[in-house]
C-alpha cells in the first residue's frame, strides 16, 4: 500500500453517501453483530466480578481475590478488544461489498500472525495505565466533589471525564483495526504508526465525519437518552408506557447510530488511502447474477455515482510496508 495519503481533504458528502448506502444495505446484520459483541463483552466483564461476590454478603474480599478480579478484568479487556476487531472487520467487509458471516466476529482469535492479539494487549495495557492514573486523581478530588454536588453527580462527572480522556488517548489508534484487516501481513508496530500518522492533523476532521455519519439517527438517539435522563422518577403512571416506548426506540437508534459511526471509519480509511474508487456506472456487482429486469430496477434505485464501490486489494502490500 502506498504510504502517501491521496486525499487530504476528504469529501464529507460523498463519503457520507457511501456510509448511508452501505449501512442501509446491511443494517439488520450490522446491528445484530454489534449487539452480539456488546453482549459477549458484558459477559466477560461480569465474569471478572465473580471473586467480588462475597462482598454482597458482607464478607471481606481477600487480597488474592482482589488480584484475581483485576486479572480477570484485564483478560476481559483483551477478549473485548479482539471481538471489536472482529466487528470492525465484518463492517469493513460490508463496505467492501464482500460476503460476511457471524463467524467474522471471531476472526481476531484465529488470526494467524497474532497481531490482533498483540494489539489487544497493547490497548489493554494503555487502558490499565489510564485507569491507574485516573483512580489516583479521583481519590484526591472525589471527596471534595461529593460534598459540593452529591455522590451520584460526582460519579457521573468523573465517568464523563474518564470517557473523554479515553477518547482522546485511544483516538490516534482508530485505524489500527482497518490496517490489520486490509493488510494481512502488517505488523502491530506498523499498524500503530500508520494509524497515528493518518490521524495526525485530522483529529477533528475524522471525529466530525464520524458524527456526521451518525446523522439524524444519532440525533434521535441522543434525544431519547436526554428524555429518559430528564424524566423525573415521580412521574405519573400514564407516562410509564410512553417512557418505555421511548426507551425501546432509543435503544434501536443507539445501535443504528453506532453501526453508522463504526462503518464510517473504514470508509474514511479507504478514501484517505485512495483505495476506494466510486464508479460512475450503476451496475450490479461481479458476484451477483442479475437479470436485465433487476438491473433496471436497481439502476432506478441507485441514481448517484456513489452507489457502486470498488475497493482495491492490497493485502500483499502490507508485507512490504510492514518491513519498513
Amino acid at each position: 500500500m502506498a504510504s502517501k495519503q491521496k486525499i487530504i481533504k476528504p469529501d464529507y458528502k460523498r463519503m457520507g453517501e457511501i456510509v448511508k448506502i452501505c449501512s442501509s444495505r446491511n443494517m439488520g446484520r450490522a446491528v445484530a453483530y454489534t449487539i452480539t459483541v456488546g453482549v459477549l463483552s458484558s459477559i466477560f466483564y461480569a465474569s471478572s466480578l465473580i471473586p467480588m461476590l462475597p462482598v454482597a454478603n458482607g464478607t471481606e474480599v481477600s487480597l488474592g481475590g482482589g488480584f484475581l478480579t483485576v486479572a480477570l478484568f484485564l483478560i476481559a479487556c483483551v477478549a473485548s478488544f479482539v471481538l471489536f476487531y472482529g466487528l470492525m472487520s465484518a463492517l469493513s467487509r460490508m463496505v467492501e461489498g464482500r460476503d460476511v458471516t457471524i463467524g467474522q466476529l471471531f476472526s481476531g482469535f484465529r488470526q494467524g500472525h497474532g497481531e490482533v492479539l498483540k494489539a489487544s494487549l497493547f490497548l489493554t495495557a494503555l487502558l490499565f495505565v489510564i485507569l491507574i492514573i485516573f483512580s489516583v486523581v479521583m481519590a484526591f478530588l472525589l471527596p471534595g466533589l461529593v460534598e459540593k454536588t452529591g455522590r451520584e453527580d460526582a460519579v457521573t462527572i468523573f465517568g464523563f471525564v474518564f470517557m473523554l480522556i479515553s477518547l482522546i488517548v485511544f483516538f490516534p489508534f482508530v485505524f489500527v483495526c482497518n490496517v490489520l484487516h486490509h493488510e494481512k501481513n502488517a505488523k502491530l508496530s506498523y499498524a500503530l504508526k500508520k494509524s497515528f500518522s493518518l490521524v495526525r492533523g485530522r483529529y477533528f476532521n475524522i471525529l466530525g465525519f464520524c458524527l456526521y455519519s451518525g446523522g439524524i439517527t444519532l440525533i434521535v438517539a441522543v434525544v431519547c437518552i436526554l428524555i429518559l435522563f430528564l424524566t423525573p422518577e415521580s412521574r405519573i403512571d400514564a407516562l410509564n408506557f410512553i417512557v418505555y416506548v421511548i426507551g425501546i426506540a432509543g435503544l434501536f437508534f443507539e445501535y443504528a447510530a453506532a453501526v453508522k459511526i463504526f462503518m464510517s471509519i473504514p470508509v474514511y480509511y479507504y478514501s484517505m488511502e485512495g483505495l476506494m474508487r466510486v464508479s460512475e456506472q450503476n451496475e450490479c456487482s461481479e458476484r451477483s447474477e442479475c437479470s436485465s429486469r433487476s438491473e433496471r430496477s436497481e439502476r432506478s434505485e441507485r441514481s448517484s455515482p456513489e452507489a457502486v464501490l470498488r475497493i482495491e486489494d492490497s493485502s500483499d502490500g502490507g508485507a512490504e510496508d510492514s518491513e519498513r
